[in-house]
């Protein structure tokens, strides 16, 4: 393809236009994306020299295994957002994501529950969390869902490489495009869905005795989710250029930040720089000075 620029009269081909490695805003985002892995890798080492602290039983035990490695997986998704389109990128970059992901929100959601019954002293209330209370039964469906959707969108509107010559006149821009978004909105949509569910649990939670925070900092991590992608939609929608993959791998980056920043980070705090918080007697008298000063105490101390 060519095009002739202004007063000239003789044409010359048009450039291949795509995000490209020396980019300054690549550079930018691969920089942050590796300290993410790195910062991954630190974390589940300290876990596992760690492992039968009262910190680490708290964010999960042996699920935050399962979440480290959703989140090297979520920040190795990144990659197949940049440099030039093609088909194994195209299919894989939205859903290594989203799959990645979903299994990290639901490790969470599966430790909110434990939780949940843990300090539910309601008979009724305790029967009907406990049908739900198998931590790998919970990541197996709510991850098997999302499989579900991306393999649908695969499988009815599966991405392919697009030389676009419409949206410039003086380049042709290559990028992964997709025939109908409606498969990619229900994997984006069911992200959403997990995402809220496991807010709405960690905001309920917020009155639980939770010496570590963790109703706290998971309620920040979504509602952080929730900003870079509300923010990311429209502008999705609505701007078209090279830098969109950029934009996507941003937004992807920034959600898997959330969950390390917010879920790991201070555990590993805790466990190098406040150690007096990592023991059972720490966690007893924490749960009898919440229940004191209500006015009561759980059922196992009365007796």
């Amino acid at each position: 393809m060519e095009h002739s620029t202004a007063g000239s009269e003789k044409c010359v081909p048009k450039n291949m236009e795509y995000l490209k490695w020396d980019d300054s805003f690549v550079i930018v985002l691969v920089f942050f994306d590796v300290v993410g892995f790195i910062t991954t890798l630190i974390a589940a080492v300290i876990f596992t020299v760690y492992f039968n602290t009262p910190v680490v039983k708290s964010a999960g035990g042996y699920l935050c295994y399962i979440m480290f490695a959703s989140l090297l997986v979520s920040f190795g998704s990144i990659f197949a957002f940049i440099a030039k389109p093609t088909t194994t990128s195209c299919l894989i970059s939205y859903p290594l994501f989203a799959i990645s992901f979903a299994l990290c929100v639901s490790c969470i959601l599966a430790n909110l529950i434990q939780i949940f019954v843990g300090f539910t002293f309601e008979k009724s209330r305790n029967e009907k969390l406990q049908r739900f209370n198998n931590p790998l039964f919970v990541v197996i469906v709510c991850t098997g869902l999302q499989v579900f959707f991306c393999t649908l969108c695969l499988v009815v509107s599966p991405p392919y490489i697009y030389n676009n010559l419409d949206t410039f006149q003086n380049y042709i821009l290559i990028e992964c495009k997709l025939e109908s978004m409606i498969t990619v909105w229900a994997v984006i949509g069911y992200m959403a869905l997990l995402a809220t569910v496991c807010f709405i649990f960690a905001f309920k939670g917020r009155h639980l005795p939770d010496l570590y925070k963790n109703a706290k900092y998971i309620s920040l991590s979504m509602l952080i989710y929730f900003v870079v992608w509300a923010i990311f939609i429209p502008v999705r929608l609505t701007v078209h250029g090279m830098y969109i993959p950029a934009g996507e791998g941003f937004a992807s980056l920034l959600s898997s930040y959330s969950i390390l920043c917010c879920h790991f980070c201070p555990k590993c705090y805790i466990i190098l720089f406040n150690k007096e918080l990592n023991n059972e007697k720490a966690i007893v008298d924490n749960i009898r000075n919440h229940f004191e000063n209500k006015g009561k105490l759980p059922i196992a101390s009365k007796n």
